[in-house]
């Protein structure tokens, strides 16, 4: 059965898991300055506007690394701008510099002894200067050379799709790992990949995790099925308030019930925490385009 949308993803919810991991703090100052440095060359190049994966993913680092009082509030408080950017809104865009000049500026100047007014400047726009025979107007062309968050990138992990049954001609040897496989063992799938032969119905199973994902894609099930995240935990993480109608199902779900996931999916409020949990399974998947159900069966493997 497929979803009323194409594909959700999974988003912010693994990034705040990732990056927060008990609430950020690391207190590694040196690890915190070079981030400063990455962001502030991000910032510089564009990458707000231009690659705000690779941005995110700085931000995550600081809040891992940064030391617990301002650092860390004004690290956090970046984190939540950038999670809520439109990368294509030139406002929402110079909003998140300033921010980031704002919040982070003093901290590269007190911890990491750079000047704050070199810190994160923002990139310049290519003017073109046009004279016309009776005056003199300045025009701003638009630069060619931008690129729109996204344009030419694929996502590192696909869609993951339902499973498919164990096809009936796989070699003996290969049907316990490709059963586990199709009950939802990762783990079990990349085995398979790595030791069936080269155009083998075997491997081709393996490599697409039991028909979840497509042929080809050069990536490991491990990534595109993994442990699922505690709902109390994601919400924190997020700064959620879980809604307790939803709370049993939410449990059930991260304890591999998945048509409890599905029940969240179907009912809670279209955007909310439960919806999104749900969706994915209890961040099982990193994206879906089907029933929790129809990927893992009524009951996860993890």
């Amino acid at each position: 059965m497929t979803r009323g949308r194409t594909i959700i993803t999974v988003g912010v919810l693994l990034t705040a898991i990732a990056a927060c991991g008990g609430g950020g703090g690391g207190g590694d100052e040196a690890a915190f300055c070079d981030a400063l440095d990455d962001l502030s060359g991000q910032v510089t190049d564009g990458d707000v506007a231009g690659d705000i994966d690779g941005v995110v993913d700085t931000v995550n680092e600081l809040i891992e690394a940064a030391p617990d009082g301002e650092p860390l509030e004004a690290a956090q408080a970046v984190g939540d701008e950038v999670a809520d950017v439109d990368d294509e809104d030139e406002d929402d865009v110079a909003d998140v510099v300033e921010l980031v000049q704002d919040e982070l500026g003093p901290q590269a100047e007190d911890l990491c002894g750079e000047d704050a007014d070199e810190f994160a400047v923002a990139p310049e726009v290519d003017d073109t200067t046009t004279t016309e025979p009776d005056d003199t107007t300045t025009t701003t062309e638009p630069d060619e050379s931008t690129t729109t968050a996204g344009e030419g990138e694929e996502d590192d992990v696909p869609p993951v799709g339902a499973r498919q049954p164990v096809p009936g001609d796989i070699a003996p040897a290969s049907a316990t790992p490709a059963q586990a496989c199709f009950d939802g063992d990762a783990q079990s799938c990349d085995d398979l990949f790595a030791a069936a032969p080269a155009g083998s119905v075997d491997k081709v199973y393996g490599d697409t995790c039991a028909g979840r994902i497509d042929e080809g894609t050069r990536v490991l099930c491990t990534v595109a099925i993994q442990a699922p995240i505690d709902a109390a935990e994601a919400a924190t993480a997020l700064g959620e308030v879980q809604d307790p109608a939803f709370a049993a199902d939410a449990d059930a779900c991260f304890a591999g019930d998945q048509l409890a996931c599905d029940r969240m999916f179907q009912t809670a409020p279209d955007p909310s925490f439960e919806r999104t949990y749900g969706a994915l399974c209890a961040g099982r998947v990193p994206t879906a385009t089907v029933l929790c159900v129809d990927i893992l069966g009524e009951d996860a493997f993890l």
